[in-house]
């Protein structure tokens, strides 16, 4: 029916702008944010970052800029749409040709079944993201 294609076509595009749009709008939140922080007075960086660091380790904090322009904007949108959409979620299947890449050794260990790389009751740790 063709009624029912237009429709599916339509919500499918609404859909895709609403989730550019909220990819847009937390990278803007986020973008500001750490501007912000990095322009404030001291006392206000103190303030915002007193629950999350301590001693000398705010003091660092206070005195650290950490906003990187437009090629962070770009990397925190890319993050953002990544988070947003994500290729995987709880109770997919993994894909067989994924490659496994050991910590320590920076190797590819493997492309077979992940249960195969689990030695007895050892769970198996993956980190799928990007900070290892």
């Amino acid at each position: 029916d063709t009624q029912q294609l237009c429709d599916t076509v339509t919500l499918g595009t609404v859909m895709d702008w609403v989730s550019t749009a909220s990819v847009v709008a937390l990278t803007i939140q986020q973008s500001t944010m750490i501007f912000l922080l990095d322009f404030a007075p001291e006392w206000v960086k103190r303030r915002m970052l007193g629950a999350e660091y301590s001693g000398e380790a705010l003091e660092r904090r206070v005195q650290m800029r950490i906003a990187g322009g437009w090629r962070m904007v770009r990397a925190l949108y890319h993050m953002n749409s990544i988070n947003t959409h994500p290729q995987l979620v709880v109770g997919d299947a993994v894909p067989t040709s994924l490659a496994v890449e050991s910590i320590r050794s920076g190797r590819v260990v493997g492309q077979s079944p992940l249960r195969s790389l689990t030695r007895g009751t050892t769970p198996l740790m993956i980190n799928f993201g990007s900070c290892s």
